[in-house]
């Protein structure tokens, strides 16, 4: 297995981490995220490994979607970010992905299921729609 180092300058100074410590980095940013959002801390950083096994450098080549939670550019504009949240830092990426999944966490009443497929899908999910086709004729009762 490839060992790689991460370098950031920071202050002047050039400051070297392993992978290892990148990812407690990550960890750290979606913990306090989640916290501040009201989004359970273990909901939270399991939704970020499903998305990016909890890395910041993580973008889907198909998608604009990058971060640890995987916010897409026109769900972060949605959201209030006016820049271009591929070059923002792994923090700006997690607060907007964290603001995107305490809605689906609020809206499906806590109901982590249906939280994540909102999370994945978008916020019609939580209506029994897909990607803005039609409801589907059923009421669906968000329950935990």
């Amino acid at each position: 297995m490839q060992n790689t180092i991460r370098a950031v300058i920071a202050g002047g100074l050039i400051v070297c981490s392993s992978p290892d410590v990148a990812a407690q980095d990550a960890t750290a940013i979606v913990t306090v995220e989640a916290r501040r959002q009201g989004v359970p801390v273990d909901f939270a950083l399991r939704m970020a490994r499903i998305e990016s096994g909890i890395r910041c450098n993580n973008h889907n080549k198909r998608s604009t979607a990058s971060g640890p939670l995987q916010i897409t550019a026109p769900t972060a504009r949605h959201l209030g970010f006016g820049g271009n949240i591929r070059k923002a830092s792994c923090g700006v990426q997690a607060r907007y992905g964290m603001m995107h999944l305490a809605l689906c966490y609020k809206g499906a009443r806590g109901n982590r299921s249906l939280a994540q497929r909102c999370h994945q899908q978008g916020i019609s999910a939580l209506h029994g729609r897909k990607h803005g086709t039609g409801y589907k004729g059923r009421k669906r009762t968000l329950g935990r």
